[in-house]
């Protein structure tokens, strides 16, 4: 209660995620925040960690997530009703801040549009513009308040292009522990622990499962037959595989399936460099 006898209003974020691995690092980041600020209130478009963290989704990664330019021509009405309705939002709950994650294509735009609601807006995982359109630049110059890398040399490369940015180390290298130990992630596949594991990684979008997939499951099936392993495959929720014969699924303790694992095929990208760390 204030000296008034009112309540404190509760800060509310609203924050945007439209992938799976901006889904992951905005769940740990409103953990993070939360932690030092419990009161705080978050909306926004996300996956499912950061619904656990009790954010309150407008729109889900699922529906969200789509690459190559058939698939985004595709989805270009659907695409465009989110970002009316996430502008809207907005609009209407005037967050005190708000935090856009990687997503570039969206989230540049809808930094452009919400310049009039004058909402100070942090960019958390910059977009990797020293690898393509350089361009863009122009948009932080004018739109975004606060710049969060991920990279070390990302924040010398935006300074030098008259954009204030942050280093705040990379979200892997604080990754939490799997859920199960290695004896209860082999026991729940009925496996032995001295079993050799090879660990599929093909995508966590459907466009990217259904080109990814036949080739992932033929090379697995092939090296399963001269060697003595089994197949464990990382799977991403909301995403659907065929052909899955000979092999074990992890959809709950995907970290799990990683550390674990003798040997891992993996799609580029956030898996990949989750392997690596």
């Amino acid at each position: 209660m204030t000296g008034a006898g009112k309540t404190k209003k509760k800060r509310t974020y609203f924050i945007i995620a439209g992938e799976p691995s901006g889904d992951l690092h905005g769940a740990k980041l409103v953990a993070a925040m939360k932690k030092r600020s419990p009161n705080l209130h978050f909306v926004g478009n996300g996956g499912n960690k950061m619904l656990e963290e009790g954010v309150d989704l407008l729109y889900h990664t699922d529906q969200l997530s789509v690459m190559g330019f058939s698939e985004v021509v595709k989805h270009t009405p659907f695409l465009l009703k989110v970002f009316r309705n996430t502008l809207k939002k907005i609009a209407e709950i005037k967050p005190d801040r708000i935090i856009l994650i990687d997503y570039p294509g969206f989230n540049l735009r809808m930094a452009k549009k919400c310049a009039r609601l004058s909402i100070p807006i942090t960019y958390f995982i910059l977009p990797q513009l020293w690898a393509w359109k350089e361009n863009r630049i122009k948009t932080f110059h004018k739109f975004i308040d606060q710049s969060l890398s991920i990279f070390p040399f990302e924040q010398g490369w935006y300074e030098k292009r008259g954009v204030s940015a942050n280093y705040i180390g990379h979200p892997f290298t604080e990754l939490a522990p799997p859920k199960q130990t290695k004896s209860e992630f082999f026991r729940k596949h009925k496996l032995k622990e001295s079993t050799k594991i090879l660990t599929l990684l093909p995508g966590s979008r459907q466009q990217e499962i259904d080109k990814m997939w036949p080739v992932f499951y033929e090379a697995a099936c092939e090296i399963k037959k001269n060697n003595n392993v089994e197949i464990m495959v990382a799977k991403s929720s909301g995403v659907n595989l065929t052909h899955k014969e000979y092999c074990h699924t992890e959809e709950e303790d995907v970290h799990a399936s990683i550390l674990y694992a003798t040997a891992a095929i993996t799609a580029s990208g956030t898996a990949a460099l989750e392997c690596a760390v």
